[in-house]
């Protein structure tokens, strides 16, 4: 299982569940076998994706699925570059209606 560090002081980022300081034990053994790979973002990129995914499909995602956002665009950038057509599934936790907010602090919508 991979973590990294009991030392380890997590930024204090809105989404809760990102706070945690290991990989579940299936994702550690995709990672350790080159299936997956991971990514991580800041709050405010993760935020502003949110911002605009909610935009195009009308669903505000929580906080936590927002971080899985900002991949979309780098996979499109490279299929783009290489020409190979790709489809890109994102897996939605839920809704973030209780973080609007959050979103708004964040993206300077006081």
């Amino acid at each position: 299982m991979y973590t990294i560090g009991s030392d380890f002081i997590p930024p204090p980022v809105y989404a809760g569940g990102l706070r945690y300081h290991a990989v579940a034990p299936t994702l550690s053994l995709l990672m350790s076998k080159g299936i997956v790979e991971a990514r991580d973002y800041d709050q405010e990129t993760a935020f502003a994706w949110a911002k605009l995914f909610s935009q195009i499909e009308g669903w505000v995602p929580a906080p936590e699925t927002s971080h899985a956002l900002p991949i979309i665009k780098e996979i499109a950038d490279e299929a783009k570059k290489s020409g190979e057509k790709k489809t890109v599934l994102v897996s939605f936790s839920g809704h973030g209606l209780l973080d609007l907010a959050n979103y708004a602090e964040v993206l300077g919508f006081k």
